[in-house]
């Protein structure tokens, strides 16, 4: 890649990310220990990781390392509210909306076309990225 870092950390980083975390059929690393569908949701960019998100509610609403008792109950009983409320959602669930399936039809086009050879790895990241960058401004 013309714009790849020339430090060889950054080569070895990519090739553990690779091997770990990314399953293709083109890599040297066809198998990896943890594949897509277990990180992501549907086969696309969004995380599934229960920990990452616990950990963000609590960072959100615990400012101070030793909160008070009562404020740290408040806050575990809402957090199991909103657990129930995703449970729910889970048995009775809401349709997406059609720009979120326009998004993640995409999503999949562009990591099949990764996946056949019709993209490289820069150009699948740059497009991909430009995916997730408008999704959140």
């Amino acid at each position: 890649m013309e714009d790849a870092p020339l430090d060889e950390r950054c080569g070895r980083f990519a090739d553990y990310i690779l091997r770990n975390y990314i399953d293709s059929a083109l890599s040297d690393f066809p198998h990896p220990d943890f594949p897509p569908e277990i990180w992501t949701g549907t086969g696309t960019g969004n995380t599934t990781n229960s920990c990452e998100s616990f950990h963000k509610y609590f960072g959100e609403n615990f400012t101070s390392p030793h909160p008070n008792i009562y404020k740290f109950i408040e806050g575990l009983q809402n957090k199991q509210k909103i657990i129930i409320i995703k449970r729910q959602s889970i048995v009775n669930p809401v349709c997406k909306r059609k720009q979120k399936l326009r998004k993640e039809r995409k999503m999949s086009e562009l990591s099949r076309q990764y996946e056949e050879g019709e993209l490289t790895c820069a150009e699948f990241l740059d497009k991909m990225s430009k995916r997730m960058m408008r999704a959140h401004l």
